[in-house]
């Protein structure tokens, strides 16, 4: 949810959806990409966040919809 305020902040078009929506949009097409922040960065690029995120991210693979992790 800090990603779509951020995003909201800088004037950046998003819509914020509830996780368990997310598939069914995917499939129906109306999602264009995934952008989620991240809770940690590994020093190798690895990234970790919350476990919601894991089902949202094969949705998006499943649906091939490209999927970002954003983060300063």
């Amino acid at each position: 949810r800090l990603t779509a305020w951020e995003l909201m902040t800088d004037g950046i078009p998003m819509t914020l959806i509830c996780d368990s929506a997310a598939a069914s949009l995917m499939r129906g097409g109306k999602v264009a990409a995934v952008l989620v922040g991240a809770d940690r960065i590994a020093a190798n690029g690895d990234t970790a966040n919350k476990i919601g995120t894991f089902s949202v991210a094969c949705a998006a693979k499943a649906h091939n919809v490209p999927f970002y992790v954003v983060a300063p």
